[in-house]
C-alpha cells in the first residue's frame, strides 16, 4: 500500500478507540473550563449557601457546598481552568528543556552527550514529587512556582526519548545529504532531524500533562498550592476532615482529576498508535 493511500492522521485517530474516548472526555473537561464560568459565575471562595448542602438538595447550588458554604460547582470550574493551564504550560517547559538536552546529546554524542545525560540522571535520582515539593516550598506557593517546579521535574523522560530519536536519525540518508550540501548544525537539527523526532514526543507530552495535573492536585492537597486560586486539590484537601459526613466534597473533584488524567492517557495511547507506523494496522 503506498504512503499516499494510507489514511491520514485524523482518520487514524478517529477510528482508534483510545484516542476517540480520550478526545470525548477531554472535550467535556474543556467545555467545563470554558463554559462553566458563564453557568457558575460566582467567586469560588465566597460563601454561597448554607454549609454542607448535598448535591441536588438546592438547585441554586446543584453540586452542593463545602464546610464553608462555598459552591462546589464554581470550585470545580475554577479547578478545571487551573489544572489544564498548569498541565499545559508545565508540559511545554518540560518538552522544551527535554528536547534541548536530548537533541544536543543525541546529535553531538561523545563528551557532550555524556555530560548532558549525567545531568539528566541526576534529576532522575531524586523522586520527582519530592523535588517539586521542595521547589514550591522554597520559592513560595503560587501558580507560577507550581508550573516551574512541575516543568523542571518532568523533563528527563522527554530528554531520553529525544536523544534516542536523534541517535536513530543522525546517520540517516537525508541527514547525510543535508550535511553534503552544506547545511549548518542548527539547520540540520531544526529542519531535518527534529521534525522526524517529534511524533513520539507529542504522544509522550499528553502523558506528561496527565502527570502534571496529578502533581498539581497533590501539591494543593498538601497546602502547597496558590492560596488565591481554587483548584481540585485544594477542594479535596479542605474536605478530607468531613469525608465520613460529606464524601462528595472530596469525591467530586477527585472524579474530575481521574477523568482528566484518564482522558490524556487515552489520547496519548491513541496518538502513539496513530503516529507509530508499526502500530497503524492494529
Amino acid at each position: 500500500m503506498s504512503a499516499s493511500a494510507q489514511p491520514g492522521l485524523l482518520w487514524r485517530l478517529s477510528v482508534n478507540r483510545s484516542a476517540a474516548g480520550g478526545a470525548v472526555l477531554l472535550a467535556l473537561i474543556l467545555a467545563l473550563a470554558i463554559i462553566g464560568p458563564l453557568l457558575w459565575p460566582g467567586d469560588p471562595w465566597e460563601m454561597a449557601a448554607p454549609p454542607m448542602l448535598w448535591p441536588g438538595e438546592d438547585m441554586a447550588n446543584p453540586l452542593g457546598t463545602d464546610v464553608m458554604g462555598r459552591d462546589l460547582a464554581a470550585g470545580l470550574v475554577s479547578g478545571a481552568r487551573v489544572s489544564l493551564m498548569i498541565g499545559l504550560v508545565s508540559t511545554l517547559i518540560a518538552a522544551g528543556i527535554g528536547t534541548l538536552f536530548g537533541a544536543l546529546g543525541g546529535f553531538y554524542g561523545g563528551s557532550v552527550d555524556a555530560v548532558l545525560m549525567r545531568v539528566t540522571e541526576l534529576f532522575q535520582t531524586v523522586p520527582s514529587f519530592v523535588l517539586a515539593v521542595v521547589l514550591v516550598a522554597v520559592f513560595r506557593p503560587s501558580v507560577a512556582t507550581a508550573v516551574l517546579a512541575i516543568g523542571i521535574v518532568s523533563w528527563p523522560a522527554t530528554a531520553r526519548l529525544v536523544r534516542a530519536q536523534f541517535l536513530l536519525l543522525r546517520e540517516r540518508e537525508f541527514v547525510l545529504a543535508g550535511e553534503t550540501i552544506g547545511m549548518g548544525t542548527p539547520r540540520l537539527i531544526l529542519t531535518q532531524i527534529l521534525p522526524n523526532a517529534l511524533p513520539p514526543v507529542i504522544a509522550m507530552s499528553t502523558l506528561t500533562i496527565a502527570h502534571a495535573i496529578q502533581t498539581e492536585a497533590a501539591l494543593s492537597f498538601l497546602g502547597l498550592g496558590d492560596p488565591n486560586v481554587m483548584s481540585w486539590g485544594t477542594i479535596i484537601g479542605g474536605g478530607r476532615e468531613q469525608l465520613a459526613e460529606a464524601w462528595y466534597v472530596c469525591g467530586l473533584p477527585g472524579i474530575a482529576v481521574v477523568v482528566t488524567v484518564l482522558a490524556f492517557n487515552l489520547l496519548g495511547e491513541g496518538l502513539n498508535d496513530a503516529l507509530n507506523p508499526h502500530l497503524q494496522r492494529r
